[in-house]
């Protein structure tokens, strides 16, 4: 112990130094910690009895601490709507923000003044101008409405150019659509989507017609190259709601059917605002954030706003600009949270739920930076997104561990769990990944193995499963490139269902160029197709990996790859059945 028990022989100065030097230690450490609460009505002064009102004062006051750790403590339950993007900088290194449990940072808006229509349907007035993609109510996402409400219908062919639509069979379409501008097709490419919106539908012909072009530029995103039939869906309009919970805008209003017997007037609906919930970026990279720290704080509610020409993916939320400016090429898509330029830091305990885009994104110039026992849920594009997709300035040695990933890519079902790109000595480790329309950990950006800036992972005790749900050509782990020093270990990997589309969906894929890696003591069982698969991949070794298959699969599949050069060693195959037992 610093201080010892006094006894009463103690001397009365000796006390008062004590009580001085008791207080040199106490009051640093109550000035440098900032109070706030944003359900208030009083302004406040940040001390814990009379805290600031609002996060942007307890930010302020926080700046005006030089060279110390500091703690702004968020307080209060319920959802605190923010009215612009938080940002961070190098003015907020040593700063810890923690949250109260139950608290949600929101980049939303209420939706209020709804009124009784027509067909059992609600209305209100949107409280945006650009309509928004998706609706919450009680903190529980809506579905939008949609052709068919489940399952997918295929396309009779597509027309000659195979890009502007496609003609349909006679019995799709019960009842002619009323297509309007809120009107949406969903083609599905094997491993992308295209989500363009509908010019117009010929009944007589039987034919769709997008408004734009559907697919990336690229000639294998043609409608009909992955399959001659491929699927899709219609959503957004309102004449497709017929069930209770459906939701659709159209020309400055919401539409909703409710469940019966719900109250209108006592939920709680919001639709997303922000694009962006929280921004930390340094100047330069030479003066980093840093030893900043996120703790128990919910994020939720952000928005991602379709170019104007439609979204055409190529993989993992990256699709083209389609902004009108002309600007050829793809990007990613954003994150409610995005940090670069920033070191030694850690997220704990947070929550990153209800959100358009994708959710956290790590990028260029991070390193040692740390997220931990956090849920990554219900998000439309990626969860979690490491690196860049090229090597300027790449991130490092950075960790997500005790994490739960799941419900990603609700929206864009091209997007997965946890993307890693041009990024080093990342760490995945003990966390559940799971209910994804497409892969889990996609690991690497280059299509050969010329060598990059992604190197060092370490992919390990895992539990994945049930992924690869709508599209294919992926798989639980799925990596490219050139990786040398990276280790797949010890990951639970399990129910991959039979591709729908055209390519196999894998426990483990490896893609174009992967190499150097090892993939060890992996247990990978109930997979439609082979446990683990190749396609132009190079040196590998696959050792001590146990391997469920079903009867007539093969363990390993191989794809334009020599299987000589690649090192098996003590691999264990048994039938699903066996492993069951």
């Amino acid at each position: 112990m610093l201080i010892k028990t006094v006894s009463r022989k103690t001397p009365i100065k000796l006390l008062r130094w004590i009580g001085v030097l008791c207080l040199s230690f106490t009051v640093p450490l109550l000035a440098n910690e900032i109070h706030v609460n944003s359900f208030k009505m009083e302004e406040g002064n940040g001390s814990p009895s009379n805290p600031f009102s609002s996060f942007d004062q307890a930010l302020e006051k926080s700046r005006s601490i030089q060279g110390k750790e500091k703690v702004i403590r968020i307080h209060g339950t319920g959802t605190l709507f923010l009215t612009k993007t938080i940002k961070l900088d190098e003015r907020d290194s040593s700063l810890k923000i923690r949250a109260e449990p139950g608290l949600i940072i929101s980049g939303g808006s209420k939706v209020s003044g709804w009124k009784k229509g027509n067909h059992g349907l609600w209305i209100a007035q949107c409280p945006t101008i650009l309509p928004p993609r998706e609706l919450f109510i009680n903190e529980k996402r809506m579905k939008r409405a949609r052709f068919p409400n489940s399952g997918w219908l295929r396309i009779k062919k597509s027309l000659p150019d195979r890009r502007s639509g496609f003609y349909f069979h006679k019995n799709d379409f019960p009842n002619n659509p009323q297509i309007d501008e809120s009107t949406e097709l969903i083609l599905l490419h094997d491993w992308s989507i295209s989500r363009i919106p509908v010019e117009r539908i010929d009944r007589n012909q039987s034919v769709l017609f997008s408004k734009f072009p559907i697919g990336c530029a690229a000639p294998h995103y043609a409608i009909d190259h992955f399959e001659k039939n491929p699927r899709y869906a219609l959503e957004g309009s309102p004449v497709f709601i017929d069930q209770p919970g459906e939701w659709a805008y159209s020309e400055g209003h919401l539409y909703y059917m409710p469940f019966p017997e719900q109250k209108i007037v006592e939920a709680n609906f919001i639709i997303p605002v922000l694009d962006q919930i929280l921004e930390v970026k340094a100047g330069d990279k030479d003066n980093r954030v840093k030893n900043l720290l996120l703790e128990g704080i919910t994020f939720s509610h952000c928005r991602f706003n379709l170019p104007i020409k439609g979204y055409a993916s190529g993989q993992a939320s990256i699709h083209e600009y389609r902004d009108g400016t002309g600007k050829t090429g793809r990007k990613m898509m954003p994150t409610a949270i995005k940090m670069e330029n920033i070191e030694n830091s850690q997220i704990l305990n947070c929550k990153f739920i209800n959100l358009g885009g994708s959710g956290l994104w790590l990028g260029r110039n991070s390193s040692n930076i740390s997220v931990k026992s956090s849920v990554f849920e219900n998000i439309g594009g990626n969860g979690i997104n490491l690196g860049e997709t090229d090597g300027r300035e790449p991130a490092e040695n950075l960790t997500i561990s005790d994490c739960l990933i799941r419900m990603c890519g609700n929206q864009f079902f091209g997007c997965v769990g946890v993307w890693i790109g041009m990024a080093k000595n990342c760490k995945i480790t003990k966390c559940e990944i799971t209910n994804l329309p497409y892969t889990g950990i996609s690991l690497g950006w280059k299509w050969d193995d010329s060598p990059t800036a992604c190197e060092g992972h370490e992919i390990s005790h895992n539990h994945i499963h049930h992924v690869m749900q709508i599209l294919s050509d992926g798989g639980g782990i799925y990596t490219l490139g050139r990786q040398p020093g990276t280790v797949l270990s010890h990951n639970h990997i399990h129910h991959i269902p039979l591709n729908a589309g055209r390519a196999q969906s894998n426990g483990i894929f490896m893609d174009q160029g992967s190499s150097g890696m090892i993939v060890r003591d992996n247990r990978i069982h109930d997979i439609a197709k082979s446990p683990i698969r190749f396609h132009k991949a190079k040196e590998n070794t696959i050792q001590d990996n146990t391997l469920g298959i079903e009867k007539g699969e093969n363990p390993f599949t191989f794809n334009a790859t020599d299987s000589k050069i690649i090192t098996f060693q003590n691999n264990r195959t048994l039938q699903n059945k066996e492993l069951d037992e």
